[in-house]
């Protein structure tokens, strides 16, 4: 899975910019040096670009609808017995998602 990589080639109205060719890249660097050379904009997770906002060669745009908001599913191997480290995450994981499901439904 790749980060989206908006061309600037941008139409505009009354609900903002709406991007008229895109591209989606798989590597990281490329998309960043892309925006750097300002070529367009881009949608990629902020640990990705965190060196590059702190020395100022980036910056974060505010959008009302973000951050974008996934849902995670954890997968493995059907009668595959996982190892005592892989189910102890495996549990983790299933116990976070709840209390942060749990956390967000108070919120409403």
């Amino acid at each position: 899975m790749g980060a989206k990589f908006f061309h600037r080639n941008c139409d505009t109205n009354e609900k903002g910019l709406h991007p008229t060719s895109q591209t989606e890249m798989t590597s990281n660097g490329a998309i960043k040096q892309a925006v750097e050379a300002g070529l367009g904009l881009a949608i990629v997770s902020l640990h990705t670009v965190e060196l590059e906002l702190s020395i100022g060669r980036l910056l974060i745009l505010p959008v009302d609808t973000f951050p974008i908001k996934r849902k995670w599913y954890v997968a493995y191997r059907h009668g595959k017995r996982l190892s005592t480290t892989a189910e102890a995450f495996r549990q983790f994981v299933l116990e976070q998602g709840q209390i942060y499901e749990s956390s967000r439904r108070h919120e409403r």
